[in-house]
């Protein structure tokens, strides 16, 4: 499904604020994660050692002035995306006696299947 023009909208505003923090998107979003002394760390993905030097260069700009966190705000709206539809959708239902995922291992989740999470009553 593609994205709306209001969110993309959204997505650019977002951008620009990282842009003018001298950062990338992914940058901003991991030091905005990072902000709060409660949070002890955060979880990226990287598919290369480049991205995930990226990234790791959040850490090198983790302050938000209270301009940017008002205007990161303003952009950073409910946008009528769910992300959890997929989440929701009902499992398969695991046959009689079976105490393992498909692949074998107990409690490993595969998307659109069954886990042993699924099990508990």
């Amino acid at each position: 499904m593609p994205m709306s023009e209001e969110n993309l909208a959204k997505v650019r505003g977002l951008d620009e604020i990282a842009l003018a923090r001298g950062q990338s998107l992914a940058q901003m979003a991991i030091a905005w994660v990072l902000r709060d002394d409660r949070v002890t760390s955060a979880l990226i993905g990287v598919s290369s050692i480049a991205q995930l030097e990226n990234n790791l260069a959040a850490v090198d700009n983790l302050d938000f002035s209270s301009d940017e966190l008002a205007a990161i705000d303003r952009h950073a709206t409910d946008s009528g995306i769910d992300l959890w539809a997929v989440s929701r959708r009902p499992s398969v239902a695991p046959p009689c006696g079976r105490t393992t995922a498909p692949d074998h291992r107990p409690g490993r989740a595969v998307r659109g299947r069954w886990s042993t999470r699924d099990q508990v009553a």
